[in-house]
């Protein structure tokens, strides 16, 4: 199956949910769908965003070592590219009950002993201060509520010298067709992508952090063929 064609696939499910999202909007239940809806889409076009995103992952999760948390990992397909000879304990932070079944499941057969899950979203995690030696965002900045406050508990619970490792998808630059795309689609795919934005400004925080020292911040290709989820950045900040 291409990406093109899962494109194609999400497209048809944001349409026929538009009758939904105006209905249950008021009464909340859509965020339940959106839940259920996410996961169900995301055991599909997981696997499919996971092997386009390999050649970038699998360098820059290698730099995770010690104490790591990984803020929304969905069913957990990042775990493989952790060198678990570094990794000693791993926490994933995931509000979404209905993927942590999988992240059990990853999480063992990647030999990852020590592994928590934390049910609740980042900003209510409570993680103790200064504690974590690498936290890691693959495709969550998109859907976090307050997107400064996230960069903050991020470096709150990194230890000086931890590393804040992140991989996302973001808008395309205002004025352009795609931009507009992504502008028009955006409110009603928030609702089936678990808050997903998909014209959501994320260098611009990133670049504007403070208390951080060897700052890389890159830009790419997404996937290609789906301009809606695309352009990317990644990279790697530690904390002073």
């Amino acid at each position: 199956m291409t990406f093109k064609s899962t494109g194609l696939w999400i497209l048809s499910i944001l349409t026929a949910l538009i009758a939904v999202v105006v209905v249950d909007r008021q009464s909340g239940s859509t965020l339940r769908l959106g839940n259920r809806m996410f996961h169900s889409m995301w055991t599909y076009l997981g696997p499919v965003m996971d092997e386009c995103l390999a050649p970038t992952k699998a360098p820059l999760l290698s730099l995770a070592q010690g104490k790591v948390v990984e803020i929304g990992p969905g069913h957990g397909s990042n775990f493989k590219y952790f060198a678990k000879n570094k990794v000693t304990s791993l926490i994933a932070v995931e509000p979404n009950t209905l993927m942590h079944p999988k992240l059990v499941e990853q999480a063992k057969e990647y030999g990852l002993d020590q592994f928590e899950i934390v049910g609740a979203m980042w900003e209510n995690s409570n993680l103790e201060e200064g504690s974590c030696d690498a936290i890691i965002s693959n495709l969550v900045l998109c859907s976090v509520d307050n997107l400064y406050h996230t960069l903050d508990l991020v470096h709150k619970y990194l230890k000086p010298g931890g590393k804040f490792i992140f991989i996302e998808h973001v808008g395309h630059p205002n004025g352009t067709m795609w931009r507009t795309m992504q502008n028009l689609v955006t409110p009603l795919w928030k609702y089936v992508g678990d808050n997903c934005h998909l014209n959501r400004d994320v260098a611009p925080a990133l670049a504007a952090m403070d208390g951080w020292k060897d700052v890389e911040l890159k830009v790419g290709d997404m996937c290609g063929s789906f301009p809606l989820v695309n352009p990317k950045i990644y990279g790697y900040a530690t904390k002073v």
